[in-house]
């Protein structure tokens, strides 16, 4: 029986690579290996990831790379800002017709470490069909459905690993100290400072008001006024933040759209995506 190899291409939208790198393990049975990640180019956010397809069908080949194009969908949602997969080709032909996704976005740069450090949790839970919930809202999350299904997918993930109180609700005290750290870190440098500055004043200006009247714009304001240079967060303003976008949450589940823009949604986005990669990155068993 004939072997027939095939190369597979996937281009990534949203990721900035520090350097080219393998990713250090075989998927779908061995049938394919190989995988090479690439920069595109030296300022480009997007990222060509190819591996060879080895099997005795040339459908089957086919077939496997729409999983593995599934598989790099998943694996750099817990790395880049609005990840897409826009296009990806295989260089043998087929009985199938090849799709393609359309968005584009701005990202952060990662390491070959750190993406396959993630890898092989992708793998373990890339048929589990009750992880499959979560991470379709992490693809969603990143699609290009419209800003408020993107936002409620991304908080249902959050909500889902977020430490809880007895009373099963979302413990930010505990959880506003880790997050101040991550946001202190992934906001450095004067461009990404001024994306954090311009996303919190929507929520400042957003009358974030509970159930219970506290409003949450108003104690984020007043807990930024209390900031002391070079402190852009702390975390008295960590908690705050994540406070407002649960109201934002809240108000669009019971669809109450008072205060809540679309640039408030994709405020409340922005801030909470980083967060949320962080939770499942760091999660050893779900």
């Amino acid at each position: 029986m004939d072997v027939i190899e095939s190369i597979v291409s996937v281009k990534v939208f949203g990721v900035k690579l520090e350097d080219d790198f393998d990713i250090i393990d075989t998927l779908f049975d061995g049938k394919l290996t190989n995988i090479k990640c690439t920069k595109e180019g030296e300022y480009s956010a997007r990222a060509i990831v190819t591996a060879k397809i080895t099997s005795n069908d040339k459908n089957l080949n086919y077939i496997i790379a729409e999983g593995f194009v599934d598989f790099v969908y998943d694996l750099f949602c817990l790395f880049g800002v609005r990840v897409s997969v826009q296009e990806w080709t295989i260089s043998t032909d087929s009985d199938y017709l090849n799709g393609k996704v359309d968005v584009a976005p701005p990202a952060f740069v990662i390491t070959g470490a750190e993406v396959n450090k993630q890898v092989q949790k992708i793998k373990d839970n890339f048929l589990d069909s009750e992880m499959s919930g979560l991470f379709y809202n992490l693809r969603e999350a990143h699609g290009q459905s419209g800003s408020v299904h993107r936002f409620r997918s991304l908080f249902a993930i959050f909500d889902r690993l977020s430490e809880k109180t007895p009373k099963k609700s979302i413990d930010y005290y505990k959880m506003k100290v880790v997050y101040n750290s991550e946001i202190q870190k992934l906001y450095s440098g004067h461009e990404y400072f001024v994306r954090f500055i311009n996303c919190v004043d929507k929520l400042e200006n957003a009358q974030l008001e509970d159930d219970y009247g506290n409003d949450y714009s108003d104690k984020l304001k007043e807990a930024r006024k209390k900031l002391t240079s070079p402190y852009f967060i702390n975390d008295q303003v960590a908690e705050y933040i994540l406070r407002c976008i649960q109201v934002v949450r809240n108000r669009l589940n019971h669809g109450s759209f008072k205060g809540v823009t679309e640039v408030v949604v994709n405020s409340g986005y922005e801030l909470l995506l980083p967060y949320v990669q962080k939770l499942i990155k760091e999660k050893s068993t779900f």
